[in-house]
């Protein structure tokens, strides 16, 4: 029987952090991958609980997750949590948190690191509110142009853009646009009267301060009856706190730790240009300006796939519909893109319209869906190795409950037998040789019938069929009964059993005798195997202390090292210092006293004998039977 919660083996092998806490959430191991993901040596952890460097609020998430599955509401339990990391940044993690149910009260810990994934959510979320405050525009003028009196008026919102007074204004525009603007905004203007109705032109204003400022003009052509122009009038912006504005928005796009764009989505999608690419694109995708000029040329490279490509096309065309009737948050979206390198990368899609331009961060989860993926085939064998585990439990159950009532059978008839051919020796003053010899077998069946309670027992509690049934008995009549089996164990080893009783011959004690007899069969045995010398005693002391029950077992043994004492505690554990191969028995004996000690609700420990030799000394409270109504 396991007596220390530890990891399976396949969670030694794992890439992710596995790990298993106790009633108190005190870590009780953990393997190499978690310790990684927290930064910390394996024996950091001991004595620590997982909470211990959280806020209140990731405690409160935590110690949420943990009473839902403890109380049985949900199996397991998914959680984000925050913890401080060890170069003072910020360590976010996904912990899946489901019992262990090898061990009752025990809590399996599975961890993965997410702090990138984190990381860019939350860039891409300041980004998103930088672009908010850069949404406003400048203040405007509007102007016109009479064609029939060639006259052109401008109200105080462009007098205010071009640093003049009203009675300063000469009548004409292009007094005020820079030389090197001019031609080309005339021809601006000519083109549109001549060709459409409307237009719009960028040039700089020279102020009478000597100042330049950046001005774009949006127009409007009027024409009469016979389609000739007759006015026109247009809206001048002061685009260049805006222009300043643009370039910090371009710096800092530029420079934001996650995949991103600018599309200008007024121009049709086949010369729909990118307005900016910024370098963590180049760095991930391995895509350049010059690769992807336009966003058609960009949505060619990235889903080279016609069908998958028509998709995405279509999932935009109808997020954008409807972020422009919104408030402009585009929905989130997961495509896998195709790199330069021609390797696959899932993303996640986030965009924000402001008017019509369309920043697009790209956050690349291709890493953490390979670990969820391995995250998800672990709980798959998980699942499959503990049904394995439980069929074989059941399977050894079946095998030891049928096969032990065909042992039980002659093993009863032996030590019957040896009994009455005793009893008739005695009686017909047969030698002593064969009285011995009659001895001999009695103690041998009666050993025997200890071993395979000793396997039913530990099948017993492995399956979580280990009842406790208390009754009360006479103290005095209990050592009689115990010591009528020991007696002639220890004569057939030539050891002396030295007895200490309560004096008392009526004090009576309530527990479960026959576990109780189990305890104190399995260390007289035991003590009686290591009694090398004639004549070695062995000391065995009951006596009642008020509510409790003093059990204690010592021999002139060779003693067991303190370093090994704990392995024979375990099942199977066997003593080197056993020379004979018929006292090696099975390695049962201890695993089963301390089985019992603990369902009885006591506790055991051990001394050295001087000069040689070892105690077991046990401490076991009264038990009431249970009443039912």
């Amino acid at each position: 029987m396991k007596t220390t919660p530890e990891l399976p083996e396949w969670c030694w092998k794992s890439c992710l952090g596995h790990g298993l806490l106790d009633a108190d959430g005190v870590w009780v191991s953990q393997n190499p991958a978690l310790c990684g993901i927290l930064q910390r040596s394996a024996e950091d952890f001991v004595g620590r609980r997982l909470d211990e460097n959280l806020d209140e609020s990731n405690r409160e998430i935590f110690w949420k997750a943990w009473e839902d599955v403890v109380s049985g509401v949900r199996p397991s339990r998914c959680m984000d949590l925050e913890f401080p990391a060890s170069d003072g940044g910020r360590l976010f993690t996904d912990v899946f948190l489901t019992k262990f149910e090898e061990f009752p009260g025990t809590m399996m810990v599975q961890m993965l690191n997410i702090t990138r994934h984190k990381e860019n959510e939350i860039a891409l979320a300041q980004a998103n509110n930088r672009l908010r405050m850069t949404a406003a525009v400048a203040g405007m003028g509007y102007w016109e142009y009479d064609y029939k009196t060639k006259s052109q008026n401008w109200d105080d919102g462009v007098l205010r853009i071009y640093g003049i007074r009203r009675e300063d204004f000469s009548g004409r525009w292009d007094t005020y646009v820079h030389p090197e603007d001019l031609e080309r905004a005339e021809r601006s203007v000519f083109e549109t009267v001549e060709k459409g109705d409307s237009g719009e032109q960028a040039f700089r204003a020279v102020r009478p301060d000597g100042s330049i400022r950046h001005v774009h003009s949006i127009f409007t052509i009027e024409r009469d009856g016979e389609g000739k122009p007759s006015r026109l009038t247009g809206l001048n912006f002061d685009i260049a706190e805006l222009l300043e504005r643009r370039k910090n928005l371009e710096w800092m796009l530029e420079n934001i730790p996650v995949p991103a764009l600018v599309v200008d989505i007024n121009q049709s999608p086949e010369i729909r240009s990118l307005l900016l690419l910024n370098r963590k694109i180049t760095e991930t995708f391995g895509y350049t300006r010059d690769d992807t000029p336009t966003a058609q040329a960009w949505m060619e490279r990235a889903f080279p796939d016609e069908g998958y490509r028509t998709m995405v096309f279509d999932w935009w065309r109808d997020a954008l519909k409807e972020a422009e009737s919104g408030d402009g948050l585009v929905k989130d979206a997961e495509f896998h893109i195709i790199a330069k390198d021609g390797t696959r990368r899932d993303v996640v899609h986030n965009a924000y319209l402001a008017g019509n331009l369309l920043l697009l961060a790209l956050s690349d989860i291709t890493e953490q869906k390979k670990s969820a993926a391995a995250l998800e085939a672990a709980y798959r064998t998980e699942a499959k190795l503990r049904s394995e585990a439980e069929r074989i439990a059941q399977a050894r159950s079946r095998f030891l409950a049928g096969v032990s009532h065909e042992i039980r059978t002659p093993i009863s008839a032996l030590v019957n037998l040896s009994q009455s051919l005793i009893l008739e020796s005695e009686k017909h003053a047969l030698p002593a040789e064969f009285q011995e010899h009659i001895e001999k077998v009695r103690s041998g069946g009666q050993y025997l019938n200890l071993i395979l309670t000793n396997l039913l027992d530990v099948s017993a509690a492995e399956s979580g069929h280990a009842p406790v049934q208390p009754q009360s008995f006479y103290l005095h009549d209990w050592v009689e009964d115990i010591g009528a089996i020991i007696e002639p164990i220890a004569r057939g080893h030539s050891a002396e059993i030295i007895w200490r009783l309560p004096g008392d011959e009526n004090e009576k004690f309530s527990t479960d005798a026959v576990r109780l007899s189990q305890i104190l069969l399995n260390l007289a045995h035991n003590a009686a195997k290591f009694a090398f010398k004639p004549g070695t005693r062995i000391w065995i002391s009951v006596t009642k202390n008020g509510s409790l029950l003093d059990l204690s077992v010592a021999d002139e043994g060779p003693g067991i090292p303190p370093e090994k004492l704990e392995g024979l505690f375990k099942e199977f554990g066997q003593s080197d210092t056993i020379t004979h191969p018929m006292d090696r028995g099975v390695g049962l004996g201890l695993a089963v006293v301390r089985q019992n000690v603990s369902l009885l609700g006591g506790k055991i420990s051990t001394r050295p004998v001087e000069p040689s030799g070892i105690c077991f000394e046990i401490s076991l409270p009264e038990l009431q039977k249970k009443t039912t109504a």
